[in-house]
Parts: structure tokens; C-alpha cells; sequence
């Protein structure tokens, strides 16, 4: 790990802690609102995927459109991840970068420092990582210190890994400043930071704020569940209502694979993966099992690939709305929301409840996703 610098203070804070989650299905425009009523409050606006009524239309017909009061979740602001304390942010940076490239972490107890805070050897060179936390603007010390960090590192890699140093990334809890009235900015020290990098040690330099690590906090909330307010209450709320109102995930599953226009699709594959994907789902549901919740994923996807060959639109776009509902609920958010949006466009003219289903996750996952 770098040597600590005078710039990096500890401001660590008492985070209430509370067990997080990710992903669940919001089944009708009821549940959505609850999260978007939570978008507006934070940014002021509400989103384009909000309820008719939120945005200001005429509500709909009768239960679709009722409001149900459920826990609120609470995700953490970009404020909340850049007010971290040094440790804490250099441990969710760490988590970060092993997770997203599998990046070793470098323990610097006796304070001898390479420049990096992690690191990983890809296509025979280095690549590293530094994470830093300012209780300032980037100004020219900051800077100074950066390049003697570069160098310090290049000649490491040199020495220790016996590979050139490719790429140098620093993750820092501020978002970059342009300059103002003839004053140098922070956008342009880094990009001259870039450049001398490259002249000085054929290194590429990346900077990445704090807006992409709330991004990736989000995506991988098991980083720091104490950031999130207690989402699982949120969870089983909905999913109390959700089964209430529809019936549930399950009895959706249940109910496409044993009818009769799906049994009688490819000798009944069709049916028999859908009921694969049921008993998984319950398993999950039963045994809070996310490796279950997996396997009905996976077997929802098989389905899918099948009913293409159909070309039946009504019936790839029911099994793409159930899909894109368990995948929110396991947390695949990218894979829901393109799902659900193709649902949308497949069940406009048909399927007026499964359209609901598929409105309903697709507007959570992009609530949950931005």
C-alpha cells in the first residue's frame, strides 16, 4: 500500500448497519413507485419510467395503478462514498478492483511502498492501481506526489516482476474539476499527468472519481451492506404484495409451463424447463439460496433459446418477463433491463398482465441500475 499522505485523514463515521440485498421484482406500476418516489426525493425530478401518476397523468385502471406503502430502500449517495474514511474507502476500492479485474492487494506494513495499492500482471506487463482519498481539491502537491508514485512504481515492476509498467490507474473520492477564469482545472492536471506518464515511462495513466465507484458499489452492494439501508425489508415486502396481488413468480412459472400451448411446444421441452426454473425458484425462495435463484435463471435463458425458434412473440415475450424478474431478483440487472425492455416491445399488443410484470422489473432494474 501507497505511504500515507498529509492530505488523507481519517474522518471515519458511525454507519447504522444493516444487512443488504439486491434485486427483486416490482410486478405492477404500485411497487415502482415506491422507488421512484425515493429517485425524486434525491434528484428533484422524476424519472421517465415513473408512474403515470408521478409523472403527473391520469392513473390507469383500478389495481395496477393503487398505491402500496412499503419499507423504503435507501442506496448510498455520492456524497456517503466520498465522505468514507481512508481505510474504509481504500478497502471498497480494493473490493472493487478485485472483483471487477481480479487485482492482488499489496500489504505495506512496514511502510516500504511500491506506488500501488494493487496490482496484476496481464499480457506480460503490470498493470496498477492506486486508491487515494482527499479531504481537498487535486492541487499540484497532490500531483507531485502522484508522479513520484508513477515513477516509484515503474521502477518497481521493473525490479520486482522483472515487466514493464503498463497502465497506472488511481481511484480517488472526487469527481474532477474543469478550470475556471484562466485557473488550471483538476481535468486538465490529470490529462497532463496523462501525458507525461506516457513521455516519461511508456505508461498509460487512467483517474477514475467517485462517481464510478458508487457505480460499482451499487452493481456489487455485498461491499458495503452498512452504505444501504435495510433493503431486505423493502424485499419482503414487496414480494408479500407481489404474491398477494399475482400470485407470485412461482405461480406464474407453474402456470405457463403446464398449459396446454406450451406442452404442446417441442415434445413439451419448452414446459419442462419452465418447471425446472419453478422448483429452482422455489428452492431459493424456500431456503434463501441465491445459487437456486441462479438455476432458475439458467433454465428461464434455455427456454428462451427454444421459444425463439418458435417465433411465437406472445411466448417468448412471457418467458422473457418472468426471466427478467428473477434476474432482477438475483441481481443480473444489465441482463433485466435488456430483457424486460424486449418483453415491453413483445407484449404490447398481447398479454396485458405479463406487459404489467414486464414494465414493473424493467423500471426497477433501471431504478436500482442508475
Amino acid at each position: 500500500m501507497s505511504r500515507a499522505h498529509i492530505d488523507e485523514a481519517d474522518t471515519r463515521k458511525n454507519a447504522p448497519c444493516a444487512r443488504a440485498s439486491f434485486g427483486v421484482f416490482a410486478e405492477t406500476e404500485q411497487h415502482v413507485g415506491q422507488f421512484t418516489d425515493a429517485t425524486t426525493a434525491r434528484s428533484g425530478r422524476v424519472p421517465k419510467y415513473a408512474p403515470r401518476e408521478a409523472r403527473g397523468e391520469t392513473a390507469g385502471r383500478g389495481l395496477n395503478h393503487r398505491r402500496i406503502r412499503t419499507p423504503m430502500a435507501r442506496f448510498p449517495s455520492i456524497d456517503a462514498v466520498a465522505e468514507l474514511s481512508r481505510e474504509d474507502w481504500q478497502d471498497l476500492a480494493m473490493g472493487i478492483c478485485a472483483e471487477l479485474f481480479s487485482a492482488h492487494r499489496v500489504e505495506d506494513r512496514y511502510g516500504k511502498g511500491n506506488g500501488l495499492d494493487a496490482w496484476r500482471i496481464e499480457q506480460g506487463a503490470l498493470e496498477g492501481w492506486q486508491f487515494r482519498r482527499f479531504n481537498a481539491r487535486l492541487g499540484q502537491a497532490q500531483v507531485d506526489e502522484i508522479k513520484a508514485d508513477v515513477s516509484r512504481a515503474a521502477a518497481r515492476a521493473r525490479s520486482e516482476h522483472r515487466v514493464s509498467l503498463r497502465k497506472f490507474t488511481i481511484v480517488f473520492n472526487i469527481d474532477p474539476e474543469p478550470g475556471h477564469v484562466g485557473k488550471k482545472g483538476e481535468v486538465e492536471r490529470l490529462d497532463d499527468l496523462s501525458s507525461w506518464a506516457t513521455e516519461t515511462h511508456g505508461t498509460a495513466f487512467q483517474f477514475l472519481g467517485v462517481t464510478w465507484v458508487r457505480t460499482q458499489l451499487l452493481k456489487n452492494p455485498f461491499l458495503r451492506p452498512d452504505l444501504f439501508e435495510d433493503v431486505s425489508g423493502a424485499i419482503d415486502a414487496l414480494r408479500t404484495e407481489s404474491r398477494r396481488e399475482f400470485g407470485g413468480l412461482h405461480h406464474r412459472l407453474t402456470e405457463l409451463a403446464n398449459s396446454d400451448e406450451v406442452r404442446s411446444r417441442l415434445d413439451g421441452a419448452i414446459a419442462l424447463l419452465l418447471r425446472e426454473a419453478a422448483v429452482h425458484f422455489e428452492r431459493g425462495e424456500t431456503l434463501h439460496k441465491g445459487e437456486e435463484h441462479a438455476r432458475a435463471v439458467q433454465s428461464l435463458r434455455d427456454a428462451s433459446r427454444l421459444a425463439e425458434g418458435t417465433r411465437d412473440t406472445s411466448l417468448i415475450g412471457r418467458i422473457l418477463a418472468l426471466l427478467a424478474g428473477v434476474e432482477a431478483l438475483v441481481g443480473y440487472l444489465t441482463e433485466s433491463i435488456a430483457h424486460g425492455r424486449r418483453a415491453v416491445l413483445l407484449l404490447q399488443q398481447t398479454e396485458p398482465e405479463y406487459l404489467t410484470l414486464a414494465q414493473g422489473n424493467l423500471a426497477f432494474s433501471l431504478s436500482l441500475a442508475q
